[in-house]
């Protein structure tokens, strides 16, 4: 969570920001939103420079969803899951750009005998007033417990 959620990632935008200067200069958060590596933001900057295809910005945001995507892989091969809900502002607010980014994290670890292959529609965004937890709780005890 520190590390892909959101404001994980505004932060380690601004320390990368800081870190290269040059690189960050570059990017469409700074040419197109005027942001600086100290009030360098998700809402106005990071997030509208993904969706215009920013590089830098994209660099970010992989970097940072990387360990999500391990753990998320590592989980489905250990669980046998068959779906991922994913929600949050951040991940909602990029939409279809942030589930690339995270299938590509996922499908980069499928190298091992018997890996699930990931499949297009294996993860979803929910909206913020989706109960995904709820949803999962039922369909576990549907499934695995017998339930109504």
């Amino acid at each position: 969570g520190a590390i892909a959620s959101g404001r994980g990632i505004e932060r380690a935008a601004r320390r990368r920001a800081a870190q290269d200067p040059p690189a960050f200069t570059d990017s469409v958060c700074v040419s197109r939103f005027g942001a600086d590596s100290t009030n360098l933001n998700n809402e106005d900057h990071l997030v509208p420079a993904a969706l215009a295809g920013d590089a830098w910005a994209l660099d970010v945001i992989f970097q940072c969803t990387e360990p999500l995507g391990k753990t998320l892989a590592a989980i489905t091969a250990a669980m046998g899951l068959d779906l991922i809900a994913v929600m949050g502002g951040f991940a909602q607010s990029l939409g279809p750009v942030y589930l690339n980014i995270l299938e590509k994290t996922m499908h980069d670890q499928a190298h091992f005998p018997g890996f699930p292959k990931f499949r297009s529609g294996f993860i979803e965004i929910h909206p913020p007033d989706d109960e995904v937890c709820l949803l999962g709780a039922a369909t576990y005890a549907h499934r695995r417990l017998s339930v109504p």
